[in-house]
């Protein structure tokens, strides 16, 4: 008898561990499920990676903040990089931009957001580079011209000292620090090379591009970073 109830209680307790990781496993799965979607594979990868979603828990942000109908791509296939450019909207507002680095074909994801919740275009403002709310630099940013632009300028940059890059709990350095890290210390070398303003071909030359140069020093910084 006493084998019997035994087994019966143990029976109970196994269908309730399987009914209780069966919720849990659904729920998680439920969270993530409803990924973005775009024609380009390997910006859909980036939507099913730890960086996305680092990215979105950081800043409380879902697909619907994500306008993917204007994301631009740009190549750097000598050093292996592909940079994503995703407007981040609320409403009629644009937010930033999140700025995802895909290298060799999706093997790594990186991301910088430039966060422009102070900026509008009547009056300016400034842009607040991040990675995961984490400060990178600042740039103020003048009202938008009838161009459609913003004449920005690099004014401070996060310090990059042992004790900033220490985090409780965590040994250094870890692969978030080395990348916050890389990205930060590149900014600075920005800041001081340019000026802080206008085109600066001094990032050109960190990619070795050749030929007129546009890129940002967000998305040079990435690159180089991302390779390194």
């Amino acid at each position: 008898m006493k084998e019997r109830m035994f087994f019966d209680f143990w029976k109970i307790g196994l269908w309730g561990a399987i009914t209780l990781i069966s919720i849990v496993v659904f729920a998680c799965s439920k969270e993530y499920e409803d990924y973005p979607d775009t024609e380009n594979t390997e910006l859909n990868g980036f939507f099913q990676s730890s960086s996305y979603t680092e990215f979105v828990h950081a800043y409380g942000f879902s697909k619907s903040n994500l306008k993917l109908q204007d994301f631009t791509t740009s190549s750097f296939k000598e050093n292996g990089v592909k940079c994503f450019t995703i407007p981040v909207v609320k409403g009629d507002k644009q937010m930033g931009k999140l700025i995802v680095f895909s290298k060799a074909g999706g093997a790594i994801y990186r991301t910088i957001y430039e966060n422009m919740e102070n900026f509008r275009e009547e009056t300016g403002g400034e842009m607040s580079v991040e990675i995961n709310k984490r400060p990178v630099a600042k740039y103020t940013c003048s009202p938008l011209a009838k161009n459609g632009k913003t004449t920005l300028r690099l004014i401070e940059v996060a310090d990059v000292s042992p004790a900033s890059l220490t985090k409780a709990g965590a040994e250094w350095p870890t692969e978030d620090d080395a990348w916050w890290a890389c990205t930060t210390k590149c900014y600075h070398y920005a800041k001081e090379a340019c000026g802080g303003s206008g085109p600066c071909e001094m990032m050109c030359d960190l990619l070795d591009l050749n030929g007129t140069c546009t890129i940002s020093v967000g998305v040079a910084c990435g690159v180089y970073c991302i390779i390194d």
